[in-house]
Parts: C-alpha cells; sequence; structure tokens
C-alpha cells in the first residue's frame, strides 16, 4: 500500500502530574511533575491516532509548547538536541479498546468506536524510561505499521 508520514499537530501541552500508569512505566512516583502533550496525526487529510505523551518534568526542564510547535525534525530530535537525551529504543503494547470521549473527539469518531491503543515506554542508556506515551488509532482506513530493528 501507500506509505506516507502522517501529519502532525499539536492539540495540547500543559503542565501536569503523573498518573499511576505513568509512574509506573516512567519509574517515577504517581504525582511527580509532568509534561503533557497531544498529538493529533493525520493521514489523508483525516485524524487516525491521538497520542498523549507524559514526560518527567525533571528530565525535560525548560520544555515550552514554543519549543515542540517550532522544532525542526521528530520529538525524539528535540529531545537528543535540546536536552541531551537520546531515545535508544521502546516497548509498545498494543490492544483493542473503545474509543473514550476524549480520543473519540479528537478523532472524529463516536465514543465506543473500536480502536487500537499502543503504549509505548520509550528507553534511553541504561534501559532507563523518558517517555510515556498512549496512542488511540482508529484503523478502519489505514494499518497500524512499526518496523522493528535489530540492536546493532
Amino acid at each position: 500500500g501507500l506509505r506516507q508520514s502522517p501529519q502532525v499537530e499539536l492539540i495540547g501541552f500543559e503542565r501536569g502530574r503523573l498518573d499511576d500508569a505513568a509512574a509506573e512505566a516512567l519509574q517515577q512516583r504517581a504525582g511527580d511533575p509532568a509534561f503533557v502533550v497531544e498529538n493529533r496525526l493525520l493521514l489523508q487529510g483525516r485524524a487516525v491516532v491521538h497520542d498523549r505523551l507524559l514526560l518527567p518534568a525533571l528530565l525535560f526542564k525548560g520544555l515550552s509548547e514554543k519549543r515542540l510547535r517550532e522544532r525542526p525534525g521528530t520529538l525524539y530530535r528535540l529531545y537528543q538536541d535540546e536536552f541531551g537525551i537520546t531515545v535508544l529504543r521502546a516497548v509498545e503494547r498494543a490492544r483493542a479498546v473503545a474509543a473514550d470521549r476524549a480520543a473519540a473527539r479528537v478523532l472524529g469518531v463516536a465514543a465506543g468506536t473500536p480502536v487500537l491503543q499502543v503504549r509505548r515506554c520509550a528507553l534511553t542508556f541504561g534501559d532507563k524510561p523518558v517517555e510515556w506515551r498512549v496512542s488511540t488509532i482508529h484503523t478502519a482506513l489505514h494499518d497500524y505499521v512499526q518496523t522493528l530493528s535489530r540492536p546493532a
């Protein structure tokens, strides 16, 4: 099929706190300060992914909505260039779920629509977790494709 990169829209940025799932994945404490980033990814003008990222505030001091919006490349490139954090690998878990109200609104589908949920923990050197991401993916018209490679 046609392979294309999605258009990314930053739809939310705020200071918040780690919830239980993010705290566990990031090896932090629930309630620790975090940046909460929300993106909508579009293919052929249609919303297909709602990403919600939680980033430990201590690792990303100085992160701002302006820096996110004006970054010249990917998020992982921003992490490396601006914060000295190199993402070496990520661990993902995928499952089918019903779209909650927030994801449904972002994706333009009815709440309860079947979607794919991918929970990803990005890791740097020493397998230290640096990002917790929950992606809700509407796969009615597009496949979720992840290319895996062996460590060098």
